[in-house]
């Protein structure tokens, strides 16, 4: 009985030695991915203007362009008191947090800059339904460039204007 197990245990232990070497390689190299044309002609350019990256991506005529950009103009300026209320706020929760002033004062300063990001966050939101509504079923169905003007348009009403290059600036 001893033997019988000394040679599973042999056995056992052999094949693990062979199997050492194998996994001490390094895995073979992945073929390349398959080129398959880009990302369904959306421009992904990060040195173009917002409303120039929709028209592209869109194919938006010259009056859809226009009411878009009309659309923008009115969501920026609308979201002037969320954009001020924003950069007050952080000065607050700096202040609160630098001059000791106590957990209660930066929970008050978090709440005020918390509900002044979701003010912003339901004007960007209603930017793009207004978006949307002002494209044709065609253009609603490239997913991509949905995809693309939704995250393009996160602190777009940040900027001084809301058409400029976008800065990756976020709040």
């Amino acid at each position: 009985m001893l033997h019988h197990r000394l040679g599973i245990a042999a056995a056992l232990f052999s094949g693990a030695l062979l199997t050492v070497p194998v996994m001490l390689l390094p895995p073979p190299a992945a073929a390349p991915a398959p080129q398959r044309g880009g990302r369904g002609g959306i421009s992904v350019s990060n040195n173009r203007a917002r409303l120039d990256t929709l028209t592209v991506n869109f194919k938006l005529d010259g009056d859809q362009k226009k009411a878009i950009q009309a659309l923008f103009d009115a969501a920026h300026e609308a979201a002037e008191p969320a954009r001020s209320g924003l950069a007050e706020s952080h000065a607050a929760i700096a202040a609160a947090i630098q001059g000791g002033q106590g957990q209660p004062a930066i929970d008050a300063a978090v709440k005020t800059y918390g509900e002044h990001a979701a003010a912003m966050t339901a004007i960007e939101m209603k930017a793009m339904a207004d978006l949307m509504d002002a494209l044709t079923e065609e253009q609603r169905a490239n997913n991509a460039a949905i995809s693309q003007a939704f995250f393009m348009l996160r602190g777009a009403f940040l900027e001084r204007r809301w058409n400029d290059i976008p800065s990756g600036r976020l709040y």
